[in-house]
């Protein structure tokens, strides 16, 4: 049997010998992602019998555009350095490629036969659906903002029902990868048990491979030095650490709204403690996906602004959002009885909802909630225009109190809040760079919810007014409780 010798790392290595039917193979920029998954098709080919070559490849990826400046070339590059006989990569762009090696007599012989989609194309996805084939190799399915718009887990579906000489050929699928966000369809294959369970239980064995950055001695530490200067030079930490450091994270889309938000410095350490004699704020965004944030302002001289969570209620009424979201996170933490509440959010709330037309979002809050013991809630509407909103945020982003410590903190467990704030929550960017409005999606929900409660708290006004002289703090003593812990301060 002949051989083609691809001299890979252990992780590459893994991946290309790998017999399951889902093959996904995750790292960094440059660390051979492409030609592994290039030498996985011919590995593959030569566990079979040479009376079913070529065996024949979907390649798939976001846009034509895509395949035609990255994976052809990556192709490209590899069959010129390992001297590959091929037929049709000497084309602009081909939709189709051979790839094999000469027989004793000089006969060219095809291993593997690529055919490319760009589902960008029209054409091609509708030929993709009925593609017959042995494998089917997905190209960079995650998102990177304008860089790439990434392939939806339709594609993978559709993939999925492999057939090519029939039982005598093995289906194999492949997605080669730079590292995703936390909340992209790849995770789920590496990250949830019941997925995979579920998927084995059908014959279908998943295998997950993660390069760790370095592995490649190809690949320089200047390379990646200057590859993260100017990730950070362009504004895209989020790139960094994907691209760099090959770390599952988020994906920048768009303009952030808030891009003062740094995870370091407005994350909490540990959870925050919950005072007893402070109003808790509830800051609401209602819709069809009602949002709630809940955070408070601590007493003057050391301010700050301690964010607990933000939950979000998909696809449901003002009322299923408060029973099964708002009212289950309050008696989690200890705070449903005994303590005392704002609630200030978005003014529609006060016409009746589309759900329930006899009944406004603002309705439920008052009925449902109190704003202290044997006192019902109030609801105060907050601003309407966007910079009233988004200003107060921004501004305080930027703030230190008087102690020097950022005067916004957000608990750890307030994960849908962070990444809204840490670039989820974006504005529009055309290709040449153009910014628009605010995209409304699960991030702007998060992010109105805690806007128009610090709206009506902090106004712009009362943001940019000049400082007043300082007094000396009058000492006193709260009672709080930290997410369930009991304690005094002073």
């Amino acid at each position: 049997m002949p051989e083609i010798v691809f001299p890979a790392t252990p992780t590459q290595r893994a991946f290309i010998e790998s017999k399951a039917y889902l093959n996904f193979l995750m790292g960094p920029r440059g660390e051979g992602k492409t030609s592994s998954g290039l030498f996985a098709t011919f590995a593959h080919a030569l566990e079979h019998d040479a009376l079913q070559w070529p065996i024949r490849w979907a390649v798939i990826r976001d846009t034509w555009e895509n395949l035609k400046t990255t994976t052809l070339p990556s192709i490209r590059l590899q069959v010129q350095k390992y001297r590959i006989p091929a037929q049709g990569l000497d084309k602009l762009e081909p939709k189709e490629v051979r790839l094999g090696l000469h027989s004793p007599n000089g006969m060219f012989r095809p291993l593997v036969e690529l055919h490319f989609f760009g589902l960008d194309q029209p054409q091609d996805a509708n030929r993709l659906q009925g593609f017959e084939a042995a494998g089917a190799w997905i190209e960079e399915p995650a998102p990177a903002a304008d860089l790439a718009s990434g392939v939806p887990e339709d594609a993978l579906l559709a993939v999925t029902s492999l057939r090519q000489g029939g039982a005598n050929v093995r289906p194999r699928v492949q997605i080669t990868f730079n590292p995703p966000d936390e909340t992209h369809w790849t995770v789920k294959y590496r990250d949830d048990p019941d997925t995979i369970a579920e998927l084995k239980e059908r014959g279908i064995e998943v295998a997950f491979f993660e390069i760790p950055p370095g592995e490649n001695p190809g690949i320089t530490k200047e390379y990646r030095q200057r590859n993260e200067a100017m990730l950070i030079a362009m504004g895209r930490p989020d790139l960094v650490a994907r691209l760099v450091y090959g770390k599952v994270g988020y994906v920048q889309m768009g303009e952030a709204v808030t891009p003062e938000f740094n995870d370091e410095i407005h994350a909490a350490k540990s959870s925050l403690p919950i005072l007893r004699r402070v109003p808790i704020i509830r800051g609401w965004d209602f819709g069809l996906n009602p949002t709630t944030v809940w955070f408070q302002i601590t007493p003057k001289p050391f301010t700050r602004i301690n964010i607990f969570q933000s939950i979000r209620g998909e696809h449901m009424g003002c009322e299923q959002h408060i029973e099964a979201n708002v009212i289950p996170w309050q008696v989690k933490v200890g705070i449903n009885s005994g303590y005392y509440f704002e609630d200030i959010g978005d003014p529609n709330g006060m016409n009746p909802e589309e759900k329930n037309s006899n009944v406004s979002a603002v309705t439920a809050i008052e009925e449902m909630l109190n704003a202290g013991p044997n006192r019902p809630a109030s609801f105060e509407p907050g601003p309407i225009p966007i910079p009233e909103r988004v200003g107060p945020i921004r501004v305080l982003l930027r703030r230190l109190n008087e102690k020097g410590y950022p005067i916004i903190q957000i608990d750890q467990e307030a994960h849908a809040l962070k990444r809204a704030l840490g670039g989820g929550w974006h504005r529009k960017k055309s290709p040449a760079g153009i910014i628009g409005d605010i995209v409304k999606d699960e991030h702007s929900e998060h992010g109105d919810a805690l806007g128009y409660a610090l709206g009506v708290k902090f106004p712009i006004p009362k943001l940019i007014e000049r400082p007043k002289s300082k007094r000396l703090p009058r000492p006193s003593r709260l009672v709080a409780v930290g997410h369930g812990q009991e304690w005094m301060a002073t």
